[in-house]
């Protein structure tokens, strides 16, 4: 074993027989299953795997039972349906020849041009205007793979998982450790990629910033997951709604009155399928708007969550008398927790009726039904989210650049590209006031 090694990072160079092109093109990953490398902690090692269909069954001896998305049928599913260029990596660790951990990890290419910088615009503010142009100058040179340990279609902490026999200070060493072996059997793939990224670390892992700041990874905290907390004593809609302050409570009768001449319904997996083309056209009217993101949907995907998940995977669609479809929007039952997936919507659709506020208010009403304990309504819009009782909960990441000098500048690099947003949290519960 040689050892590849550049200023605050060192990762193995592995010589395994992967299954590479002869030509040096890009081309999926598609290597024999890895044998287990040693890890630095004694008694530890890590094997890559490049499929979900390859995974053993010791995989679901650890992933938590109350979380979809790291069981194999999710796994399973969105690799037949996966986001535009994305290809995947699992890691299983093990201890004694024990499995006592899991990760899953996807690659994307990231481009900060495209991806995250605000737009130029007219301003009589010359410094401004010289600030976005450097911003777009420095974004234009910030494109390279990476490798993201979590998962971009999910919100929270659904990338790894260990067994509470693994003290929380070992988990990031052995995250980073396995990770690190990761890129090096990319390597030996030809897909190099250029950093990594830890994705929406809680904070009931206190050592892990610790832990990868030691290790050279710069810290950066991200848009908040917005989550709901149901209150046991709602039984029904109206609970909820009394709990709210005299304000509020006008403000849901309001946005229910307006919507009232919508229809909202189920939709089937032969209604998605032929509705297909207007589904990801609100979605992506949606996706234009965002201050980030690196996912380009497969136009099946909501497809297969139906056709995988029946029981757990719902897509409710907004009806005018008509029978024009204006709006769709998509939750999962993930354990305790009711999931905001994707959604899309008319921008008229949304003027008159209130749309977006209505889809809010109907997932805490379907989060009721079904006797969940949260509603995970995901990051943006946090501020009409919290007008519908979503506090917001912290995620934390970690970036690391191959790049001596990019880790050196990155956390001033991550403050300077990140789009800012400023939102007011609002409290509509009584006892909050």
């Amino acid at each position: 074993m040689t050892q590849y090694r550049h200023k605050q990072c060192t990762w193995a160079t592995l010589s395994l027989p992967w299954n590479t092109s002869p030509t040096g093109q890009e081309s999926p990953i598609t290597p024999i299953i890895s044998n287990a490398v040693e890890l630095a902690k004694t008694g530890y090692s890590c094997q890559s795997f490049f499929r979900a269909a390859d995974l053993p069954q010791e995989w679901m001896q650890v992933a938590p039972a109350d979380d979809l998305f790291l069981q194999l049928p999710f796994l399973e599913m969105l690799e037949e349906s996966p986001p535009a260029d994305m290809e995947f990596a699992y890691l299983l660790f093990k201890r004694q020849g024990h499995a006592i951990g899991i990760a899953v990890c996807q690659i994307l290419s990231f481009d900060a041009q495209n991806q995250i910088v605000e737009s130029l615009v007219e301003t009589q503010n010359w410094w401004q205007r010289l600030l976005k142009y450097a911003k777009n100058f420095v974004a234009k040179r910030l494109k390279f793979k990476v490798l993201i340990c979590g998962n971009m279609l999910i919100t929270g902490q659904h990338g790894f998982a260990f067994d509470d026999s693994v003290p929380d200070h070992d988990i990031a060493p052995l995250l980073r450790q396995g990770t690190g072996a990761l890129f090096s059997q990319l390597d030996a793939l030809g897909k190099r990629v250029e950093a990594m990224v830890v994705k929406d670390v809680t904070n009931q892992h206190p050592a892990f910033k610790k832990t990868w700041l030691k290790e050279g990874f710069t810290f950066f905290p991200f848009q908040p997951n917005m989550i709901l907390e149901l209150s046991p004593q709602w039984t029904q809609f109206e609970d909820y709604m009394n709990a709210m302050s005299s304000k509020y409570r006008v403000r849901v009768r309001r946005a229910r009155k307006a919507v009232a001449e919508l229809e909202r319904r189920k939709m089937d997996a032969n209604e998605i399928k032929e509705n297909r083309d207007i589904l990801i056209g609100f979605y992506q009217q949606i996706v234009n708007k965002a201050e980030f993101n690196m996912l380009k949907l497969h136009p099946q995907h909501f497809e297969q969550l139906q056709n995988t998940f029946p029981h757990r995977f719902s897509l409710w669609g907004y009806f005018l008398k008509s029978g024009e479809l204006v709006g769709f929007s998509t939750t999962i039952l993930n354990g305790n927790e009711l999931e905001a997936h994707f959604l899309g919507l008319s921008e008229d659709a949304n003027r008159h009726y209130q749309l977006y506020l209505n889809m809010l208010y109907d997932m805490v009403d379907d989060a009721i039904k079904a006797g969940v304990k949260q509603v995970v309504f995901a990051r943006t819009a946090m501020e009409i989210k919290s007008s519908a009782g979503a506090t917001a909960h912290q995620c934390n990441c970690f970036i690391q650049h191959r790049c001596w000098i990019m880790n050196l500048f990155g956390n001033q690099i991550v403050k300077w590209m990140e789009p800012k947003v400023d939102w007011t949290p609002r409290h509509p519960f009584k006892h909050e006031d």
